[in-house]
């Protein structure tokens, strides 16, 4: 989980050798007016977005749908 001011940029970045999304919605189905999807990130790839809007985002990765997280921004 992690909470930011509106207009924050979040960055995921991908240290693990295997490849991840961070794809908006509930896993794993993708939210229907999906917000953001990430490309494929192989190792060492990032993937960055800016929340202008006060909000709940709950994102997961396509991949292995159990990784989960949410972003709350204020």
């Amino acid at each position: 989980s992690l909470t930011v001011d509106a207009g924050t940029t979040v960055i995921w970045p991908n240290a693990d050798s295997a490849h991840h999304t961070a794809t908006n919605g509930n896993s794993p189905e993708v939210a229907s007016a999906f917000e953001f999807k990430s490309p494929v990130l192989q190792k060492d790839g990032t993937y960055m977005r800016t929340f202008e809007n006060p909000s709940v985002f709950l994102y997961f990765c396509q991949i292995h749908p159990s990784m989960t997280g949410v972003i709350t921004v204020e």
